[in-house]
């Protein structure tokens, strides 16, 4: 989602959801310089469910946002 999204400056439902897109090699290529870094410490709030989001892009800018009460269906490992 995060490649989709720096590629297309936004993210839609229907992005969201295209699976063959997914597979393009242009967002393949975007998505090997995404990485996703499991917190431990997001376990101890449960059963509140918090996603933190946390981008740094080349030119040194960062944005993070914290979400809490993620709908989910499975566990990221």
């Amino acid at each position: 989602m995060v490649a989709v999204m720096l590629l297309d400056k936004t993210v839609t439902f229907r992005s969201a959801h295209d699976t063959a897109r997914m597979k393009d090699p242009e967002v393949l290529q975007e998505r090997a310089k995404v990485q996703l870094i499991k917190d431990e410490e997001l376990q101890n709030l449960m059963p509140l469910r918090v996603a933190v989001v946390d981008i740094k892009l080349t030119d040194g800018k960062r944005f993070t946002k914290r979400v809490d009460n993620v709908r989910a269906r499975r566990k990221i490992r």
